[in-house]
C-alpha cells in the first residue's frame, strides 16, 4: 500500500526540529521553499517564472535526436522509444524483473512506460544522454494531464541493489511471501503521484541531503538536490511523446564548451579525435532537426534560477 507522503513529511520535519530545536523556524521555511521551487517560484516571487518549476525530462544522446525528430514529424505511433520498442529487454533480465514489480504495484503496462526524471531547471541525467528533452505541462483537465502520473522517490533499479536486494531476499526466506510480493511491498514505499504528493516527495529528498541549520536554503541548492548526478525522482510516464510535446531541449554549458573547443582546435590546425568530430557532427544534426520542428534549445549555465526562456 502506498505511503501517506504528507504524514511522512510531517515526521521528517519533526525529526529535523528535534535534532536542532534552534533551527525549527528555518526547517518550516526551507520546506516551504522546496514547495515554491517545485511550483516555479523563487523566494520572493508571486507568479511562476517561465520555464521554471517541476518538469518531466528525458535525456537522449544527440545521435538519436534526429531519428526522434523524423519519427515525430511523420507521426509514428511511438516517436520516443523505450527498451521494449527497441527490443532490448530479455526475459529474466534486471529490467524485466523490475518492470514486473512496477506492474504489480501500479498496474502500468511497462511495455508502454517511459522512465523519465523530475527536474526543475537543470539538464537531467547526463549519464543517459547529453540532450535533455523537457516536456510541456499539459493544460489542466486534459486527458494527458500529469496529475495522476506516478513517481518513485528513487531509481526503480534500487530494488536490485543493496540494501533493498538483501532485505527483499530475507523476507522471502521462510516462503511466506514471494519475491514479487516482497519487492512490491518495498516499491510501494517509494511510490507517489505527481499531483497529490510530488511536493512532499521532493521535500523529504532535500531534507535528507541539505544541512538543518539556522540558514535558508537557496533556490540553487534545492534545485541541485532535486536531481544530483543519478540520484533523482523517477517518473513513470505512461505513454510516448513527440516533438510537439517538448517545451525545450536543454544542454549543459560544459558540453557546449566542449563542442566549441573541438571547432576551435580544428580551425587552428589541430587534429581533434575522430570520436570528437563524430560527436560534434551528431550535435549539429540534432540541432538542425530540432530547429526545423521549432523546438527551442537552451544552454543551461547555472541550475537553480531561470530568467526568461
Amino acid at each position: 500500500m502506498p505511503i501517506d507522503w504528507k504524514s511522512q513529511l510531517k515526521d521528517f520535519v519533526q525529526h529535523a526540529k528535534d535534532r536542532n530545536p534552534d533551527a525549527s523556524p528555518f526547517v518550516d521555511a526551507n520546506v516551504s521553499a522546496v514547495s515554491q521551487v517545485v511550483r516555479g517560484l523563487g523566494p520572493d516571487d508571486r507568479t511562476p517564472n517561465a520555464g521554471a518549476g517541476a518538469r518531466i525530462v528525458f535525456n537522449m544522446a544527440c545521435k538519436h535526436v534526429s531519428e526522434f525528430c523524423r519519427a515525430s514529424k511523420i507521426n509514428e505511433p511511438r516517436p520516443y522509444k523505450n527498451a521494449y520498442d527497441l527490443k532490448r529487454v530479455e526475459t529474466g533480465s534486471r529490467r524485466a524483473r523490475v518492470d514486473q514489480v512496477i506492474g504489480e504495484v501500479t498496474t502500468l503496462a511497462c511495455k508502454d512506460v517511459l522512465f523519465g526524471a523530475l527536474e526543475t531547471s537543470g539538464t537531467g541525467i547526463r549519464f543517459y544522454g547529453d540532450m535533455s528533452l523537457v516536456l510541456k505541462i499539459p493544460d489542466e483537465g486534459r486527458p494527458d494531464s500529469w496529475a495522476t502520473v506516478q513517481v518513485l522517490d528513487r531509481n526503480s533499479y534500487d530494488l536490485e541493489r543493496e540494501p533493498s536486494r538483501s532485505k527483499i531476499t530475507e523476507q522471502c526466506k521462510d516462503g511466506s511471501i514471494s519475491y514479487l510480493g516482497a519487492a512490491a511491498g518495498e516499491l510501494s514505499k517509494w511510490l507517489g503521484e505527481w499531483g497529490a504528493s510530488l511536493e512532499q516527495v521532493v521535500a523529504i529528498k532535500v531534507l535528507l541531503a541539505l544541512p538543518n541549520a539556522n540558514r535558508r536554503w537557496t533556490t540553487g541548492q534545492i534545485a541541485a538536490q532535486v536531481l544530483d548526478d543519478e540520484d533523482y525522482v523517477e517518473v513513470l510516464y505512461p505513454r510516448s511523446f513527440g516533438h510537439s510535446d517538448v517545451h525545450e531541449v536543454r544542454v549543459s554549458a560544459a558540453d557546449a564548451a566542449a563542442e566549441a573547443d573541438i571547432a576551435d582546435r580544428e580551425a587552428n590546425g589541430e587534429a581533434p579525435g575522430l570520436h570528437e568530430l563524430e560527436w560534434r557532427q551528431q550535435r549539429r544534426e540534432a540541432k538542425r532537426a530540432l530547429a526545423e520542428l521549432g523546438v527551442p534549445l537552451r544552454v543551461v549555465t547555472t541550475a537553480g534560477r531561470i530568467k526568461g526562456s
